[in-house]
């Protein structure tokens, strides 16, 4: 699938405005194994993570709520 990145701040940049923290390769691996996640749920999730050293760590997968909706809104 098309994977879309968010262009609101914050989400895969830096802290120098407009510098890109991730790869697109990396991007597309995220997605991937979020989707694999979400698909063995079989409900949406919020994922968090991080990339060290070059390899995507999954720290923690929840269930996508509306608390979680009005957290973002």
């Amino acid at each position: 699938g098309k994977v879309e990145v968010p262009e609101e701040k914050g989400l895969g940049e830096s802290e120098e405005e407009g510098e890109i923290c991730l790869t697109p390769g990396q991007i597309q691996e995220l997605y991937t194994l979020i989707r694999k996640i979400e698909k063995t749920l079989r409900e949406p999730v919020t994922v968090d993570w991080a990339y060290d050293h070059g390899r995507l760590y999954i720290l923690r997968a929840r269930p996508f709520t509306d608390k979680t909706l009005k957290r973002y809104q």
